[in-house]
């Protein structure tokens, strides 16, 4: 039975997930490109 709740859980968790993805792609293809920037530029710190 907790594995079964476990698998719910994640389930839920993955279909919100999808949905607020739908729902806002560009907010989420400008957090991604955010992160990606604060990545590269944290590389560039690194390597500098």
């Amino acid at each position: 039975m907790r594995i079964q709740g476990y698998f719910k859980q994640k389930i839920k968790r993955l279909l919100f997930i999808f949905i607020k993805n739908v729902h806002n792609p560009l907010l989420f293809i400008c957090q991604d490109l955010h992160n990606l920037y604060k990545i590269t530029k944290n590389m560039g710190f690194l390597c500098v």
